[in-house]
């Protein structure tokens, strides 16, 4: 491996490992090639060729990186992988951050960022390595064992309650679990108090039932939903088979409630109660052994 000195002439050396032999970096890394120089009084290293850079318990590769001896910033570029504790990145384009209050970077072009428990894809992302946080645009899909969201953006923070995160979710959210699908144009969730605010287009759809809105708040205990409320425009729909006849098939029809405030109580995942207030109606079907039998329309 060779490195290269750009001052008034340049040197060509053998080198394997280059570790702060010019200027003062907490950084260690090698490369096939390194291109050294002074730019308005900063000092500036291009490795080039299996770049290997790393510091404490992270660790950098590319095919093209610039190293800011001064203050330790990065700019790497090509086919990226780091390693940091248990957190894996890819992308195309990195900047690291690095000063004594914080280090964060700014990843770019196919980011996929894993850990043993969530994954995270995005056309762009920010990371905050010190207070655990993400921000992350384009495209982002956040998934992990029991879900997975999409959204335009999202933020995202590690906590220590039940799922071991917190996010704040944009732009046409939609979140698949085992049990429900959620939907909504802004979805917050607290890890610590396991509650989610879903706003504007809100709707879940939960076993045989659909609820809509354009706010709703859901209360989980553990992975499963306790209780929804529903304001602002609170309809439930609530699917039912039956024949028309004892020889017809089964077909599908949707019992109707609606009000201005709605209240639904969950135990062991399946619907408990549910109370309807201001303005309340509903359609329900009325049906006998599997025989439809007529409706009831009640407001």
């Amino acid at each position: 491996k060779l490195i290269l000195f750009i001052f008034k002439t340049c040197f060509l050396i053998p080198v394997f490992i280059i570790h702060c032999i010019l200027f003062p970096s907490s950084w260690i890394y090698e490369a096939d090639l390194l291109n050294t120089q002074v730019i308005n009084n900063k000092n500036i290293k291009e490795l080039s060729g299996n770049v290997k850079i790393s510091k404490d318990e992270t660790i950098l590769e590319t095919d093209l990186a610039i190293l800011y001896s001064d203050n330790d910033q990065l700019e790497l570029f090509g086919d990226i992988m780091m390693i940091s504790k248990e957190d894996t990145l890819q992308c195309d384009t990195l900047f690291y951050y690095s000063n004594p209050n914080s280090e964060y970077l700014i990843a770019a072009g196919n980011v996929i960022l894993n850990n043993k428990n969530q994954n995270i894809n995005s056309d762009s992302l920010y990371y905050w390595f010190n207070i655990d946080s993400i921000y992350a645009s384009g495209d982002v899909m956040l998934s992990d064992a029991s879900s997975t969201l999409h959204a335009e953006s999202i933020n995202y923070w590690k906590t220590n309650g039940f799922y071991g995160y917190s996010f704040n979710a944009n732009d046409s959210v939609h979140i698949q679990t085992n049990n429900a699908q959620i939907i909504g144009d802004e979805i917050t969730y607290i890890d610590s108090i396991q509650q989610m605010d879903i706003l504007n287009q809100a709707s879940v759809i939960h076993n045989n039932q659909k609820l809509i809105g354009n706010k709703m708040v859901i209360q989980f205990q553990d992975s499963l939903i306790h209780n929804i409320n529903i304001s602002d425009n609170p309809v439930a729909y609530n699917s039912v088979n039956a024949k028309t006849k004892q020889d017809s098939t089964l077909s599908n029809y949707s019992d109707i409630m609606y009000g201005e405030l709605m209240q639904l109580d969950y135990n062991n995942n399946k619907l408990e109660s549910m109370k309807i207030s201001g303005m309340a109606n509903s359609l329900y079907h009325i049906i006998e052994d599997n025989i439809l039998d007529g409706y009831n329309d009640v407001s």
